[in-house]
């Protein structure tokens, strides 16, 4: 089975990362040496380099920029072993001309006055066929803070080039074997640029020193254009955003002009409790779909763990949360955890379980908890589940506003204890009905009555009631019953449990009085 290969080419720092199989290459391994090499230092050797390592056919997955993609795609199919290729832009496919202008504005906005100056020069050879595109190419200004352009432009017959770092070869031809013919006259450090005229708009071919396209007279001018975007100004842009790197501090708005990929933003708590777990949160700057895959890892997995979700803290001590990017061997950030082990609270006692109390009482509740060298006893809290009937402090102070039911809830953290209390109002009114709606009762000896008292409201807290007489051996009280015992007066009080609300009355007890005639005739 074909071996998988994944190319990832970042053509603006320059950067080149490789996977086999989905696993990096091993350190000693060739492919390293074109880690931060320009593509056209790579782009034909390295796919025998490839195929010398592995010994197997490949399948190249290619992520980078659509132009480089298709000088990539022309050596793939060049190559014997290669059997595939697949191209994937990056997730941030912003073009090098929209990064030279962010650049640009990035000077400007920052008032940044150190940073390197590119001077392009550009000579451009016509064929006698091109000369009527002289003009527009002599007219082709490419300028900005950091980088310019210089155009030279000579006719067939005049073949003088000077060679140097910052210099391009412009070979505009009719045809390609006569372009090609020109440009072997030449040598160059950066690569020579045939452009002939065709009915496509593309690449078409790439040897040792030459790039060749074939575009139509209505596109000769945007394709030169491309080329300066492809080599020079991308050359002109690394070296302005490498000085400004080496001697600013690092943002993230500088970042973003050379980025790929969305920049990633860790958030974790640093300090992580043994036997708990705190989120990590991966933000992405822009937001992209779909986003980028994170993976992080734990120095030290005796101290904590990870799912990539959250850390677990598993004994007290210090390590570090690595982060990476898939497909990157190195962290792109890494954070200290401090794991520390709690002395929490693990009970809580209230003084009272259960409370009735009358509207307008207050009380106050008392919370032991244990250990007692708890290091969050400072984090007691109190509360009510119904702050129409009762309101409590954070000491525990309760007061009774209005008639009903609720739970008193002390917590701390995540322990707590609860006092189910019910407020009930105070008597308001208490009355008794005698005979005849007299203010005394009259009794004979022997005599019972029994009382009838009306309460309000009838389900008061204080309405449990006492009755009292003065005399017992005169008025007796069981219960609701007055008894009758020897004549005389006696007072008789009615007093609720508060002794908030009292009534009381007299009892006489005489004998029945008797008519004369009976008198007579008693016996």
């Amino acid at each position: 089975m074909a071996v998988t290969i994944t190319l990832t080419y970042n053509p603006y720092i320059p950067q080149l990362s490789m996977l086999i199989n989905g696993k990096h290459p091993p350190e000693y391994s060739h492919l390293v040496q074109y880690a931060d090499e320009d593509i056209w230092m790579w782009h034909k050797e390295i796919w025998d380099v490839i195929y010398s390592e592995l010994r197997d056919d490949f399948y190249l997955q290619y992520i980078g920029t659509a132009a480089d993609a298709e000088i990539v795609k022309y050596q793939c199919n060049l190559h014997e072993h290669c059997i595939g290729f697949e191209f994937t832009n990056f997730l941030i496919s912003d073009s090098l001309q929209k990064r030279l202008g962010s650049l640009n504005q990035y000077l400007k906005k920052n008032k940044v006055v150190s940073y390197n100056r590119t001077v392009i020069d550009a000579t451009f050879f016509l064929s006698p066929d091109m000369q009527t595109f002289l003009k527009d190419i002599a007219s082709l200004d490419i300028n900005n803070l950091f980088c310019s352009t210089h155009i030279h432009t000579f006719n067939w017959n005049l073949k003088h080039f000077e060679d140097a770092a910052n210099s391009y070869l412009f070979i505009l031809a009719s045809n390609i074997s006569e372009g090609l013919d020109f440009a072997n006259k030449f040598t160059s450090e950066n690569p020579i640029f045939l452009i002939y005229l065709g009915e496509q708009n593309i690449l078409c071919k790439i040897n040792e020193s030459t790039v060749v396209f074939e575009t139509s007279a209505e596109n000769l001018i945007s394709t030169v254009f491309d080329c300066f975007l492809w080599h020079p100004l991308l050359k002109a842009f690394r070296s302005c955003f490498q000085s400004i790197q080496k001697s600013t501090v690092s943002t993230d708005a500088l970042k973003m002009i050379s980025a790929t990929e969305p920049l990633i933003k860790i958030s974790v708590d640093s300090k992580l409790e043994v036997g708990k777990s705190n989120p990590i949160r991966v933000t992405f700057e822009p937001p992209v779909k779909p986003t980028p895959k994170v993976f992080f890892k734990i120095r030290n997995e005796t101290i904590a763990s990870t799912d990539n979700i959250c850390i677990l803290g598993r004994q007290p001590g210090n390590t570090q949360l690595e982060a990476y990017c898939y497909g990157s061997k190195k962290p792109f950030e890494t954070i200290t955890l401090n794991v520390f082990k709690r002395n929490r609270i693990k009970k809580l006692i209230l003084n009272d379980d259960e409370l009735v109390l009358g509207i307008g009482d207050t009380h106050k509740l008392q919370c032991d908890y244990s250990p007692a060298d708890a290091d969050n006893a400072h984090s007691i809290a109190w509360s009510s589940t119904n702050k129409s009937v009762i309101t409590v402090d954070g000491h525990g102070n309760i007061k009774c506003l209005d008639k009903g039911t609720c739970r008193i809830i002390c917590t701390a953290e995540n322990v707590s204890a609860q006092c189910q209390c019910e407020v009930k109002p105070y008597l308001q009114k208490l009355n008794i009905i005698l005979p005849e709606d007299r203010d005394t009762l009259s009794l004979e000896p022997m005599q019972e009555y029994e009382l009838v008292i009306t309460k309000t409201p009838i389900d008061s807290i204080d309405s449990q009631l006492s009755i009292y007489s003065s005399d017992y051996g005169i008025a007796n009280v069981i219960g609701n019953r007055i008894i009758a015992k020897n004549i005389g007066t006696a007072t008789i009080t009615i007093s609720n449990s508060s002794k908030r609300k009292n009534i009381s009355f007299s009892v006489v007890v005489s004998k029945k009085k008797v008519g004369l005639f009976k008198s007579l005739f008693r016996h």
